[in-house]
């Protein structure tokens, strides 16, 4: 058997594997954006049919299903690059009138995340952006007494999420700004704004990896409860200047800038003069094994 003619075999079987995985919505069409990105793989095959002469031996044969292997573990596992354009998941969904407390419970992996005020009524809505494969979508809505709920997150069938490039899932998120809000946010690496200075926060809950991420909160709700629980990270989070604040610590290895800005510490907790009078109160509680946290006010 001559060794082009099964080269070119494998190539079309490929292909055709990967057209497969399109149409059964396994891996999104904008993938083949940087199909061009894998050209020099053909120069290698070409070089093993002339390496032997044409003809079809076991080391010939085993090389050339290798180099073709590659290139489809290459698409399958690792994804694309930032270069091509990104794919995109939009979230848009309506709280009834009679709600005036909701939950939002965010589960996501690595990337950058954008949390803000939504301008244009009561309604949760948002953009997801992502690179290579499409992701499961994972919704639950669920009402209660005076109350709701939305649990949203994305699993992927792949992973790699930071090769190369890449910079996982990008997400983009507006809030109704006349609802009590419980955030929880359930990621990997991270990194991004979560600017609350205009929503009523009752309680923010952040589970997150590595990350570098800012915190703006506003005073418009007279109590906002704040965990963090994090690994190595660095976080900012800024308040009102009129607002009270208590903060507890325990990290393993840490640094802030607590006594810079004048707060009081004792025994890990570390508070802002005249927390107890403060008609707006932001209680803060981390946990983390490396962690700067800086406060700004």
């Amino acid at each position: 058997m001559n060794t082009a003619r099964f080269i070119n075999g494998l190539l079309i079987i490929g292909i055709g594997f990967l057209l497969l995985l399109n149409t059964l919505g396994i891996i999104s069409w904008t993938a083949w954006n940087q199909i061009w990105r894998l050209w020099p793989v053909l120069l290698i095959l070409v070089g093993i049919s002339i390496l032997f002469r044409g003809r079809l031996c076991a080391l010939g044969g085993l090389v050339g299903l290798v180099v073709v292997a590659a290139v489809i573990f290459g698409v399958f596992w690792l994804g694309w690059g930032s270069g091509g354009s990104p794919s995109r998941l939009s979230i848009d969904q309506e709280v009834p009138e009679h709600v005036s407390a909701a939950i939002v419970a965010l589960d996501f992996s690595a990337g950058r995340v954008e949390i803000g005020a939504n301008t244009s009524g009561r309604r949760i809505t948002g953009e997801i952006s992502y690179y290579g494969f499409r992701p499961v979508e994972r919704v639950e809505f669920q009402e209660y007494a005076g109350g709701y709920r939305l649990d949203y997150g994305l699993e992927h069938k792949t992973h790699g999420q930071l090769i190369g490039n890449r910079s996982g899932q990008r997400w983009s998120l507006r809030l109704p700004r006349d609802v009590v809000l419980d955030l929880l946010l359930d990621n990997g690496a991270c990194s991004g704004l979560v600017d609350l200075r205009q929503l009523a926060v009752a309680t923010l809950s952040i589970n997150m990896g590595a990350s570098d991420l800012e915190i703006r909160l506003g005073d418009q709700h007279p109590l906002t409860k704040v965990s963090i629980n994090a690994g190595a990270s660095s976080i900012s989070v800024h308040v009102p200047a009129s607002a009270g604040v208590r903060i507890t610590m325990e990290t393993a290895v840490g640094s802030n800038n607590f006594s810079a800005i004048g707060l009081v510490g004792e025994n890990g907790v570390w508070t802002t003069p005249g927390y107890a009078e403060a008609a707006t109160k932001i209680e803060i509680t981390m946990k983390a094994a490396v962690s700067n946290l800086k406060l700004y006010r």
